[in-house]
């Protein structure tokens, strides 16, 4: 059974009297601000969201040492960010950088972890590039760094034909991941294969 309150500053829906979703409303965008999760009264999960001109750039969320512990009314005063996730988009409001970044916990400012991936479109809008670069810190100090590409290509109809992914650096060691899609007159797929540039014979139909 579910039931829903409405106020002008939240949503709650509640199921079987346990489980418990907040949606914050933002009362200058009146788009959801927050997110939360509850169980049995306690706060299990937490995320913040902020805009710019109604596009999402920013998701914050809550660590797990301060989930599980506390009540909706007590969790603001107990709260910390583990996780963040900022996205920028080009002029066609694509999403061409998104930067997710994990803290050192408790909270100093350090960077445990960040994940950074750029998007690239082709005249047509279309995703033909995204590179992702994984750095690990200690202290602030890169400790390790890799780079994932991620290749797109489409035929005259738009569809794609051809994904090839590969580690930056190491096409040579690990070979370059191919998938292929083949299409007939029609636009239907009639065949797709996945095969590793260094084994050619390795062609999973």
């Amino acid at each position: 059974v579910m039931n829903v309150e409405y106020s002008s500053l939240d949503t709650k829906l509640t199921y079987d009297g346990i489980k418990q979703e907040i949606y914050k409303i933002d009362p200058d965008t009146e788009l959801v601000g927050a997110h939360y999760q509850l169980v049995n009264g306690l706060v299990t999960s937490a995320e913040y969201y902020a805009y710019s001109d109604y596009l999402l750039i920013m998701t914050e969320y809550a660590d797990k040492s301060c989930l599980n512990r506390y009540s909706y009314a007590d969790f603001e005063a107990h709260m910390q960010i583990e996780t963040t996730e900022e996205v920028s988009y080009n002029s066609f409001r694509e999403p061409t950088l998104v930067v997710t970044s994990k803290y050192a916990i408790p909270y100093t400012g350090y960077l445990s972890e960040q994940i950074t991936a750029e998007y690239l479109y082709n005249d047509d809008h279309k995703l033909i590039e995204k590179k992702t670069t994984h750095a690990f810190y200690d202290d602030y100090e890169l400790i390790d760094n890799r780079v994932t590409v991620e290749k797109y290509h489409y035929n005259n109809a738009g569809e794609l034909v051809r994904k090839e992914s590969y580690v930056e650096g190491e096409e040579l060691k690990t070979g370059i991941n191919i998938e292929e899609h083949v299409f007939n007159d029609n636009g239907i797929e009639i065949q797709s294969f996945t095969y590793n540039s260094l084994d050619p014979s390795s062609k999973l139909y």
